[in-house]
């Protein structure tokens, strides 16, 4: 009997898809009827992202909004920990792996928290030069 892993038919499977999605990239990048960046820009003005040119403000600003999203993920998965812990009935297994995820929920906050402060740091070093000309 022919025994295939897991694994080489996740590979295949992934292979077949990316050659049906092949032919649809041509088609894709023929379409574009866009305005350019400048209206890209304008459009980007109701999301709160800085709308200048000052490439390292926009990218600092966007930074902090992904760092803030990963931070309420955090405090989800801390949530998550506290249920688990409920639910486990003060089984000795589930109480070990709740401390465990609140641990490393913590310890990636404290990194999430010092990367928006090295952010931050680098826009004040950074000034306002490196500007992007439309």
């Amino acid at each position: 009997m022919l025994s295939i892993s897991p694994s080489t038919i996740s590979l295949r499977l992934t292979f077949a898809i990316a050659a049906l999605l092949r032919p649809c990239q041509k088609v894709l990048a023929s379409v574009y009827t866009g305005d350019g960046v400048q209206a890209g820009v304008a459009a980007a003005a109701d999301t709160g992202v800085s709308t200048g040119t000052d490439l390292k403000a926009v990218i600092g600003d966007i930074v902090n909004e992904v760092l803030t999203y990963v931070s309420l993920l955090a405090v989800a998965v801390i949530i998550i920990a506290g249920l688990y812990l409920i639910v486990g009935v003060g089984s000795d297994s589930s109480k070990e792996t709740a401390k465990k995820i609140v641990l490393y929920v913590a310890a990636g906050l404290i990194v999430i928290l010092l990367s928006k402060t090295f952010v931050e740091l680098i826009k004040t070093i950074g000034g306002s030069g490196g500007g992007i000309t439309p």
